[in-house]
């Protein structure tokens, strides 16, 4: 019997193999990147300075935010196929992914308050 909890509605995985999970958990693994999507989730589309006011609404002091998001954050979310991330708009995009909203709705970052 196997117990795949990391199944979406169905029993199918959405094409993610096991490195994908890595990288999912990985990402995820920084309060500041759940954040970041739980607003992004919110709104859809957000610069970079939206949130970096986000993050600092939701208590994170970090006077360098702005920065940790233009050259980490958002990149690594990128990379991991989570967001789309312009940098010379200053914009990241969220198209949403049923995995990620069930993981961000079990931590700290899927309460909405703030």
């Amino acid at each position: 019997m196997s117990d795949n909890t990391f199944a979406s509605t169905g029993g199918e995985t959405s094409g993610r193999g096991p490195d994908d999970y890595d990288r999912l958990f990985d990402v995820l693994s920084a309060h500041r990147r759940r954040i970041v999507l739980r607003h992004l989730a919110d709104v859809g589309v957000a610069s970079v300075g939206e949130l970096a006011d986000r993050l600092v609404a939701r208590g994170v002091d970090d006077p360098d935010a702005t920065i940790a998001l233009r050259h980490g954050d958002l990149p690594r979310l990128r990379d991991a196929r989570l967001i789309e991330y312009d940098p010379r708009s200053e914009t990241a995009r969220y198209d949403g992914d049923p995995l990620v909203e069930e993981l961000l709705s079990r931590t700290r970052a899927g309460d909405r308050r703030a």
